[in-house]
């Protein structure tokens, strides 16, 4: 199992994660602010995009609705490598 600290740079991972953000009143991640929306738990697995060692964070593209969270270091888990694979 890798961990953040095993990422080279040039290479591509993903991981899942845990955010807290702001939430449609179907349970997806929305820029859009509505009140019918609410800042909830939402979890989700993404492509690491950036990784800042000094401020432990990530820049992650969630894959199911290719929003960018930044999100901190103890959030994340099961970080693998992507294999890209072209159509």
């Amino acid at each position: 199992m890798l961990t953040i600290n095993d990422i080279q740079a040039g290479k591509s991972y993903a991981c899942k994660f845990k955010i807290k953000t702001l939430l449609d009143k179907s349970g997806e991640p929305t820029e859009v602010i509505s009140e019918n929306n609410e800042i909830k738990d939402y979890e989700s697995f993404g492509v690491i995009q950036q990784r800042d060692l000094e401020n432990k964070l990530l820049a992650i593209i969630d894959q199911k609705t290719n929003i960018k969270f930044i999100v901190d270091f103890d959030s994340v888990w099961d970080v693998d490598t992507v294999e890209w694979i072209q159509d």
